[in-house]
């Protein structure tokens, strides 16, 4: 069985243990490392057995419609859809389901419930296997990229990883005008390095008195 990843960072390695663990169990992993616009494209084109990748997390709340409805699947001819981000063709109507009760949801209850119902059913049917996940994002921008300088906006919620998506920044024009001026006559500025953690101190509350109702609940 093949699997592809990036040639990039850590993927090798990573890849190397997959690869050692599957002959443990009696799986012959065949390691297809490629360069990263080459993954990219064939992932697009459904040109895998196997791949690493990590789409389905992006806080502040699952966005699985584009992943896992069948519409992204396959056409109306039943021929394979390239171009989507169903990665794994996967089609399953108490799937599209969940994901279209995800994505019009009017309350927050009602996203959790198919949210969950959604995962039980990727869980169940394997299409997704967690890898490993890190306790930080690490951001990069340019200087005149600002944001508000206060505990309550540093970047945004701790509920969002990416910075952008709090909506609260802004750019500032005098300081991008200096930057690339000072670009363009090869004068530089120091390195600035910030470390937010405050959402370390932050509890996270979850609600265990949501029904589970198996497979009758959910959007159309």
């Amino acid at each position: 069985m093949g699997l592809n990843y990036r040639e990039l960072a850590y993927f090798p390695r990573v890849a190397a243990i997959l690869q050692q663990e599957g002959l443990k169990a009696g799986v012959e992993v065949r390691l297809e490392g490629e360069e990263p616009t080459l993954n990219y494209q064939r992932a697009m084109k459904k040109e895998h057995e196997m791949i690493i990748w990590a789409w389905n997390v992006t806080p502040p709340f699952p966005r699985l419609y584009q992943t896992l409805h069948s519409r992204n699947a396959y056409d109306e001819k039943g021929n394979l859809k390239h171009q989507t981000n169903n990665l794994n063709a996967y089609a399953n109507e108490e799937m599209d389901k969940y994901v279209v009760g995800m994505r019009n949801a009017k309350t927050l209850e009602e996203l959790k419930k198919n949210a969950w119902a959604a995962q039980r059913l990727a869980h169940e049917e394997a299409l997704f296997v967690p890898g490993w996940l890190v306790s930080f994002a690490r951001i990069g921008c340019w200087r005149w990229m600002r944001w508000p300088d206060s505990e309550e906006t540093q970047f945004c919620t701790a509920l969002v990883d990416r910075p952008r998506e709090s909506y609260v920044w802004w750019i500032d024009e005098e300081m991008k005008e200096e930057t690339l001026e000072a670009k363009m006559a090869g004068r530089t500025f120091p390195e600035v390095q910030e470390v937010h953690d405050r959402y370390r101190e932050l509890e996270v509350v979850v609600n265990e008195d949501v029904e589970f109702d198996g497979g009758e609940e959910g959007g159309e």
